[in-house]
Formats: C-alpha cells, sequence, structure tokens
C-alpha cells in the first residue's frame, strides 16, 4: 500500500512538473547567442550530411559529444519544426524522458519508493543546478541528467554480478554517457575508477568495461585526436553564472533552506560511508571525484594552484556533482525521518509535527520557485538581444525562402541572426564557436573565395558544392579584401530578391 501511494505522489510530482513546463515552453521561434547557438548549428551542419545527404557537411565531426542533437534532427525530419523552434519551445521533448529515466533507474538502484520520491523532489525542486537545468532547457548537460544514473545503475550491477555480459553493457553506458555530454563522463569515469582503487578484485570485468567504451566512442574521439592532437585542458576555464549566489552553489540550495539541504545531504554521506552496500560506495566514489575536480578548478581560477594543472569547467562539474548529492539528500532525509521515529516512540503527534513541519517547509518554499524559474527563462528568451535591420531581413528570410535553403554569409553576427532566427543552413567563415567543426578552416577558406571570386565559373563551381541557394551581402562582405561579387552580380544568375539600407540578398538561378 505505502509503495503505491508512493507512485501516486511521483507521478503527481512529475505530471505537475511537467505541465508546467510545457505551459512556458510555447511562443519562441529562435535561438538565443551562445550554447543555443552552437547546438543549433551542429544540428543542422554536422547531421545535415549524415541524414539529409548533404556533401558539404558528410563526415563532420563535432568536438562536443552529439547524442542530444541526433535526437533533435530525427525529431525535426519528424515533424518538420525548425531545428531552432525545437530548442527554444520544445524542451521537453528531453527533459520529459530524462526525468523518466532518472525515476526509473533510481527505483532499480535503491529499491525504496521513499527514496525515489524524495530523490525525484530534490531533482526538480531543491538542487539548483539541476532544477535550473530541467527548466525550460534543451542541451546536452539536460540528456546527461538521465544518463547518468543509467551509467551508474549498469556499473553497479557489473560490479554485483561480475560477468562479462555485464561488463560490456556497464562499458556501453559510459559510451552513451560520452556521445551525450563529456564532464558527466570524467565525473562518472573518474569515480569509477576511484572505486576501483579500494576493490582491485574488479579489475578484469574493468579493463572489458573500459576497453568496449573506447571502442563505441572511437568514431568520436579518435578523428579529433588525429586532427586535432586534443589534450584534457580547458583554457578558458569560465566560472560561476548568474542564476544564483556562490553560497547557493556550493551549499546545494536556494536561500536558508540551502543548510537543511546541506545537513541531510552531510548525514547521507555518513550514511553511505558506514553502509557495505555497492551503490552506496560507488556513489561516494563518484562524489568525492566530481567534487575534487570542481574545488580544483575553483583554485587554478583563483590562480591558487600552479598552471600546468588543467582547467576544466568548474560549474559543470558542480552540475553533476550536484545530480549525484541528490542520493546522500535522499538517504539523509530518510534516514532523520526514521530515526525520529524511533526517538518519538509511541509520541505519534510529534513525529507527524516533525515530518509534516520538513515537507511543507520545502514544498512551500521550492515548488513556487518552478514557476519563477520559468518566468525568468521566458523573458531571457524574449528579451535576446536583435538588431532592428537584420531582424527586419530574418522576418523576409522566414517569410520567402524555405527552411532547407543555405545562406552564404560571411561575418559572424550576420550568421547568428539568419541560422537563430530563421534555422536556414549558413556557410559562414565563423561557426559561432569556431572549433565546432573539423571542416570548418577549409569552409572558412572557401566562404572567402567565394566572395573574391573572379570569375562567374569559379563562383559557380564553389557554390554548388554548398548547395546554396542565396548570397547575403552586407557592408561587412563588401569591406572583405578582393571582394569581387559586384563584378558579376548583374548576371541573370543572380536575382536580387531583398535591399534595404545595408543589406541584398541574390537568389541563385541553379
Amino acid at each position: 500500500m505505502k509503495d503505491k501511494l508512493g507512485f501516486v505522489f511521483i507521478g503527481l510530482i512529475f505530471f505537475y512538473w511537467l505541465s508546467v513546463v510545457i505551459y512556458y515552453s510555447f511562443g519562441f521561434r529562435f535561438t538565443p547567442i551562445g550554447d543555443y547557438q552552437q547546438h543549433n548549428a551542429e544540428t543542422y551542419n554536422i547531421l545535415a550530411g549524415n541524414f539529409l545527404g548533404d556533401a558539404a557537411y558528410k563526415g563532420e565531426h563535432a568536438w562536443y559529444p552529439f547524442l542530444e542533437q541526433t535526437l533533435v534532427a530525427i525529431f525535426h525530419l519528424v515533424t518538420r519544426i525548425p531545428v531552432q523552434t525545437i530548442y527554444v519551445s520544445y524542451p521537453f521533448i528531453i527533459s520529459g524522458p530524462v526525468v523518466l529515466i532518472f525515476i526509473f533507474f533510481v527505483q532499480k538502484l535503491f529499491k525504496s519508493t521513499s527514496f525515489t520520491l524524495i530523490s525525484l523532489f530534490a531533482l526538480l525542486f531543491v538542487i539548483p543546478w539541476t532544477t535550473h537545468q530541467l527548466t525550460l532547457n534543451l542541451h546536452p548537460v539536460v540528456l546527461a541528467l538521465g544518463m547518468l544514473p543509467l551509467a551508474l545503475y549498469l556499473f553497479y550491477r557489473a560490479v554485483l554480478v561480475d560477468k562479462f555480459t555485464y561488463w560490456i553493457l556497464a562499458g556501453v553506458g559510459i559510451a552513451v554517457l560520452i556521445y551525450t555530454q563529456t564532464i558527466a563522463a570524467l565525473t562518472f569515469c573518474g569515480g569509477v575508477t576511484l572505486y576501483l582503487l579500494f576493490n582491485k578484485k574488479i579489475w578484469r570485468g574493468f579493463m572489458v568495461m573500459v576497453f568496449t567504451s573506447f571502442v563505441l566512442v572511437s568514431p568520436y574521439l579518435l578523428p579529433l585526436m588525429i586532427s586535432y592532437r586534443l589534450t584534457p585542458q580547458n583554457t578558458f576555464g569560465t566560472f560561476y553564472f548568474s542564476y544564483y549566489s556562490f553560497l547557493d552553489a556550493l551549499l546545494y540550495g536556494l536561500g536558508p533552506i540551502r543548510f537543511v539541504n546541506l545537513f541531510f545531504i552531510d548525514s547521507g554521506l555518513v550514511v553511505f560511508f558506514l553502509s557495505k552496500k555497492i551503490h552506496h560506495k560507488i556513489i561516494l566514489a563518484v562524489f568525492f571525484f566530481g567534487l575534487v575536480v570542481e574545488y580544483s578548478g575553483i583554485a587554478r581560477y583563483y590562480n591558487l594552484l600552479p598552471s600546468f594543472v588543467p582547467i576544466f569547467v568548474p560549474q559543470d562539474f558542480q552540475l553533476f556533482n550536484h545530480e549525484i548529492a541528490i542520493f546522500p539528500f535522499a538517504a539523509g532525509a530518510l534516514f532523520w525521518f526514521h530515526h525520529m521515529g524511533l526517538f518519538l516512540g509511541k509520541k505519534r503527534s510529534l513525529l507527524w509535527l516533525f515530518t509534516g513541519t520538513i515537507i511543507v517547509s520545502y514544498v512551500v518554499l521550492m515548488v513556487p520557485q518552478l514557476n519563477q524559474r520559468a518566468t525568468d527563462r521566458r523573458e531571457l528568451l524574449a528579451n535576446t538581444y536583435y538588431d532592428s535591420e537584420w531582424l527586419r531581413v530574418t522576418d523576409w528570410i522566414w517569410q520567402n525562402t524555405k527552411i532547407d535553403d543555405v545562406f552564404l554569409v560571411h561575418q559572424d553576427s550576420a550568421y547568428t541572426f539568419i541560422n537563430g532566427m530563421t534555422g536556414r543552413k549558413v556557410v559562414a567563415n565563423e561557426n559561432v564557436h569556431s572549433n565546432t567543426f573539423v571542416n570548418q578552416q577549409l569552409r572558412g577558406f572557401d566562404n572567402m573565395a567565394l566572395y573574391q571570386s573572379a570569375n562567374l565559373t569559379d563562383f559557380k563551381k564553389l557554390a554548388g558544392k554548398y548547395d546554396v541557394a542565396y548570397v547575403v551581402v552586407s557592408p561587412y562582405e563588401q569591406n572583405l579584401p578582393g571582394y569581387s561579387l559586384e563584378k558579376f552580380v548583374s548576371d541573370s544568375f543572380f536575382a536580387l530578391e531583398y535591399s534595404s539600407d545595408n543589406v541584398k540578398i541574390f537568389r541563385l538561378n541553379w
């Protein structure tokens, strides 16, 4: 009976959260500048060659794992909704299944409805990073929030059973995590390696897992290692965003409730430390590895460690440390609920008062913040910077061209507006994050060559390589060294379709 009631509450929490997310999601059609633009460009440019047969982008490999972008591309192919609209108006197509995956594997791992219920509430309403990422956000880290419990469960089963098949499955789980988000994979892999140091009898199976995951991720990693000789170092080491204060981030909570959160988490860590259960020890290892890397990144950011120490992105490690912290949070809460029951004995009224006060306090303080986060997110999307002239240009493109049309444009800002606000593919000199694409440098040279073409024949040959449908000419392109398009735009091959004070758009008559 208690399990059934617990699942009812789990369902109510999930559907309330999902209804709020869906309610606040719709009404946007363009992506803001930043990570959205990067993922939008990856989805169009990298996956175009794999799904749509676009020869110009065939064989692309991203610096960033692209499982989430693949799912968005498939959703786009099925629905024909523009990719950038999916990113801003359909975040729940990823976050909804992710929460269900989280529920499923937490229940499988801990076999406690009460534990799953508390963990779900913490995931959606209590822990700062997870609550933020799961509110109107479509980003690879959101997908990783579901893949991390999957990898954790598969590794636990492999250690528990210690059979060849289970170690292969654990390797598959790690590979999926790597394809989802690099930092999530580093957090998990570092943690399970730390666990191996204290449990060396599993090293044979561990090597099978490592080999399996390496083989599966080689198509992604090897081309990058060959092309760029990658080193595990992030040179910029960005720090905390302004979503919440420094204390909120470090103490796992928003406002005064952070101290209660930290108390439960610390209590849960003690419970896990004293426990002999395998999954408790694995979680401890993953938690402390992520914590060490996060704090070392913070120390490097403030120049407290030598310069040879790699700078990863502290807030990314903190994000997944926050998710792992959900488990000791739930364990600590259950520990105190249980022991207060033993302490109070037959004084049921005091027990209900203690338990009810904590539950009501969390519900009253945390649940309304979901609506506030959703409102803040909408304002962020609504107030995304745009230039009035480029807004008119992109409105014309939106209304008068096809979603699969390819635009030639040189400057980065024009790429941002055209690709971000219309979803049209763009052959640009700089795709916001210049190192996102393996063939980016080649496209940059081709882009310059197109605007510097000496004759129409050369232009047609190179433009045909990218299936260019429209050419954008603004003062930026006109000021390029060797710009020569004006020599033959009067040819019938060029049709002037749009003209304003600063921007002209020519359609190519193939």
